[in-house]
């Protein structure tokens, strides 16, 4: 693993000079106050091959981030997290991620919703937890979504959960600390037949899906 800090324009080259000598496989980039779309689209574009093809878990923390952000060039990327970070809704967050990407981790920042991904990703986890989530897409219409396993949205603002019938793979559904009936939630569940640990509501269970929604 490589962490590498950067706080200004000073940092860039000497961290560029260390990832592309080392080609790790787990990059973490700390952009602490530092608008990280911008100065992570010129680093990105001076990445060796070798460096984009080499690392397979990417974790970018401490910065801000608005529009769109392509990961599309790291071809092995399987995992990626952007925690801590002033993320929002309000310059229509997108990404783009690579059809490797199976993890995707956004947790604790401000999103009211999902950020618009691309299609080309088969994701197996999907975190969202510790945001600001009011609502969540039409999953069916997803087709990144149709191959998650897990999915992780406890601590948000949530009122009722999607129609999530077409998750047919879900195993593992964190839907803690909201405001959804769960009654009606259970409902939604009872197609899932893969699903075997699921939280519902203010409960802290972590039992069978019959305890946990009852």
């Amino acid at each position: 693993m490589l962490i590498e800090p950067i706080t200004g324009a000073h940092d860039i080259a000497p961290a560029l000079a260390t990832i592309n000598h080392q080609c790790p496989k787990t990059l973490v980039l700390c952009l602490q106050n530092y608008d990280q779309t911008n100065i992570l689209h010129k680093i990105f574009r001076r990445f060796s091959e070798d460096a984009k093809r080499t690392v397979t878990s990417m974790i970018l923390a401490y910065g801000k981030l608005n529009a769109t952000l392509d990961l599309t060039s790291f071809s092995n990327l399987t995992d990626f997290i952007m925690c801590f970070n002033e993320l929002d809704d309000s310059n229509s967050l997108e990404l783009r991620l690579p059809k490797n990407v199976q993890h995707l981790y956004l947790p604790h920042n401000k999103l009211t919703t999902v950020p618009l991904l691309t299609d080309e990703a088969q994701l197996k986890t999907l975190d969202m937890h510790d945001n600001l989530l009011t609502q969540l897409p039409d999953v069916a219409s997803c087709r990144c979504l149709q191959t998650l396993e897990v999915l992780r949205m406890h601590k948000n603002r949530l009122k009722q959960l999607p129609t999530i019938a077409t998750l047919t793979h879900l195993k593992i559904l964190d839907a803690g600390k909201n405001f959804i009936d769960k009654e009606a939630a259970s409902e939604k569940l009872t197609t899932l037949n893969n699903l075997h640990w699921v939280r519902i509501g203010w409960e802290h269970k972590r039992d069978s899906i019959s305890n946990a929604i009852e």
